[in-house]
């Protein structure tokens, strides 16, 4: 049997196409989605075990999920990220091209190799890792493989070997795609032959015969091969790169010789009309501005959060002003700044009844701040519950410095091990590791409880006590505008004159002011302020107000937010 494998006539200008593609992808996640790409390291694990390694290779598409995996772990780093990316999806462009090319389409119908890329690109968003990607170039080299093969016989024994191979790089809608494109190869080799027929009956068998056997032995395998999910449904769009194909059966020749510079027409506008509506997209938009928050205080960029937080334009008000609170109680300024922010009386700093990833994490985060490392740990073990694997990158670096607070350097050396059985370099996460804020001794109980009020009274009422949480709890108060629960708790709190700052000297004044007994003293600052404010609030000039008493708390107190108005 002679192998016959077609050589590829190359067109000189194709890569100014692949280069095309490449800037257009690059572009659009550098400055649309970054930190999508980002969040894909936070969420996943990748650990060099033969328990975790067994695990995911037994799968459906095990093979392209653990190469997903391990390319995940490298887009810790946003730039890093962005090029793996990148280059994936160009790679699979460029085998597209060369399949469509072996498949008698030329010119300019060649800019349809970008369709896989768009519809790639549109499954990944749905995905939380490189697989989909992953899938999509080991679908389209097999095609690449199999169209290059010229005896049938060698295609159809090549074909068969393929089916076993497959399952384990492409998830069940991909896999019928691929079936289905070999028949479409078939058809143009030979369109009027019975030898096609054959083909789209074995395509068919292929295609359906394990999720017949899978459902009689072991359903959840089958259900996860034959579902169409979000991910996989983007991946049936690309059957259509084979409709200028099936054109050439008809030797349409007008169709099939377009001259080569539309084909850069063409890439330019599928990439560009998918981002186009990928960037309007609100779901998208918002959760990239969710993991935008999440990576800066990640990296402890706290002042990028509250530059945030100040513009109330901005979608996720809720999620951002936590975050904005959390920045200032890291930066030791929260009764000074708090009412900079455009909070409300019904900010809670974190999420009573936390349902997903993204409010634990949050949680997590500002136990972490106040040192209570327990309930900061707690968090974090419930969204590693939720997460695929049981465990996740961000929490196991999360868990060990919460470990390190509490001096228990046994076990933040286990989450140190773990962690090192990938292939990343643990220096950074050391250095994560050790920026700590250590206060006082740690509690060995847990404080949940349904509001921020209730949570810090309780730990207040265990007689332990820091600056921070002292300032999170009258704070607290005073967004809900409770001036007589802030006159019993802030004596404890403010035991010294140093204490007593920011929009504490303002509440000490209203409580005089409204009758409430109060034993912290009030400054003659506060007297002055709170006299000009009568006078311009007799005058009505609220622009005046505005200016002067800017992120006063005699101003929010004064002011009637209407809650339902803010996004």
């Amino acid at each position: 049997m002679k192998l016959k494998i077609k050589a590829i006539e190359g067109n000189k200008n194709h890569y100014l196409l692949f280069l095309l593609m490449f800037v257009i992808i690059y572009i659009f996640f550098s400055q649309i989605y970054p930190y999508r790409l980002w969040k894909m390291e936070e969420d996943n694990l990748f650990i060099l075990t033969s328990d975790f390694t067994k695990a995911v290779l037994t799968s459906p598409a095990g093979v392209a999920e653990w190469i997903g995996l391990w390319l995940a772990q490298w887009y810790g780093n946003v730039i890093v990220g962005i090029l793996i990316n990148t280059v994936l999806l160009s790679l699979l462009g460029v085998i597209s091209y060369y399949t469509m090319k072996e498949n008698k389409l030329g010119g300019g119908m060649l800019g349809f190799a970008a369709l896989p890329v768009v519809a790639t690109m549109w499954a990944s968003f749905y995905a939380h890792s490189p697989v989909i990607i992953v899938s999509q170039i080991a679908l389209w080299g097999a095609l690449l493989l199999y169209s290059k093969i010229g005896n049938y016989s060698l295609r159809l024994a090549i074909f068969a070997v393929l089916i076993p191979i497959m399952l384990f790089l492409i998830p069940g809608g991909a896999l019928i795609f691929l079936y289905i494109s070999i028949a479409l190869v078939e058809m143009i080799r030979s369109p009027r032959s019975s030898k096609s027929l054959v083909y789209i009956l074995l395509a068919i068998l292929a295609a359906f015969a394990p999720v017949i056997w899978n459902y009689f032995y072991y359903e959840p395998i089958a259900v996860r091969y034959s579902m169409f999910t979000n991910a996989e449904i983007p991946t049936w769009l690309t059957i259509f790169v084979f409709l200028p194909c099936l054109i050439s059966i008809f030797n349409l020749s007008k169709v099939k010789h377009i001259a080569f510079y539309w084909a850069y027409v063409i890439i330019a506008l599928l990439l560009g009309t998918a981002s186009a509506i990928l960037y309007k997209d609100s779901v998208f938009k918002n959760s990239e501005e969710s993991y935008h928050l999440e990576y800066l205080a990640e990296n402890r960029m706290w002042n990028r959060i509250l530059q945030r937080g100040m513009d109330s334009e901005l979608s996720l008000y809720d999620l951002r002003m936590k975050y904005s609170v959390l920045s200032l109680i890291e930066l030791n300024k929260l009764p000074e700044l708090l009412f900079s922010l455009p909070v409300t009386p019904m900010l809670e700093y974190t999420y009573p009844s936390p349902n997903s990833r993204m409010t634990y994490g949050l949680n997590s985060r500002f136990y972490k701040s106040l040192n209570l490392t327990n309930e900061a740990m707690h968090n974090l073990f419930q969204d590693a519950c939720m997460s695929d694997y049981g465990m996740n990158f961000r929490d196991l670096r999360n868990l060990a410095q919460c470990a390190k607070i509490s001096g228990n350097e046994e076990l933040a050396r286990k989450y140190l091990s773990i962690y090192s059985r990938s292939n990343l370099n643990t220096t950074k996460l050391e250095e994560f590791v050790n920026a700590s804020r250590g206060e006082a001794p740690r509690l060995p109980q847990l404080f949940s409880a349904s509001t921020d009020v209730k949570t810090l009274m309780r730990v207040l009422s265990s007689q332990y006590s820091t600056t921070s949480i002292n300032d999170c709890l009258l704070c607290n108060l005073l967004m809900k505008k409770d001036l007589a629960t802030f006159a019993q708790v802030a004596p404890f709190c403010l035991t010294s004159p140093e204490l007593v700052r920011g929009c504490y000297k303002e509440a000490a004044l209203l409580c005089k002011v409204n009758n409430i007994p109060c034993r912290i003293e009030v400054t003659d600052e506060a007297l002055r302020a709170y006299s000009d404010l009568q006078q311009m609030m007799q005058t009505g000039n609220s622009e005046a107000i505005g200016r002067k008493f800017a992120g006063s708390y005699l101003k929010y107190y004064f002011s009637d937010i209407n809650v339902e108005k803010i996004e």
